[in-house]
């Protein structure tokens, strides 16, 4: 039997899609770090890890397939 595909966004963590949502805010890891109370290093390993389950490529390849599947709304300039 084949296990059912999941959508890339379905392997975070809950963790995971807190720092998405505030990298996809334009946040620095020191500035993310230091709203969630964790080391900078701590944030670093959550960004490689969101990098690889969802296959991006950057970061603006990150937001764009997040923003599309949902996992964060698209924001404007307005929106700071």
């Amino acid at each position: 039997a084949v296990a059912p595909m999941r959508r890339p966004g379905e392997m975070l963590t809950k963790r995971e899609r807190e720092v998405l949502d505030l990298v996809a805010c334009g946040l620095p890891s020191r500035e993310i770090a230091r709203a969630l109370q964790v080391s900078e290093k701590t944030i670093e390993t959550h960004r490689v890890n969101i990098m690889k389950k969802m296959k991006a490529r950057n970061v603006s390849h990150l937001i764009g397939m997040s923003a599309q599947a949902g996992l964060i709304r698209a924001r404007g300039r307005s929106d700071s």
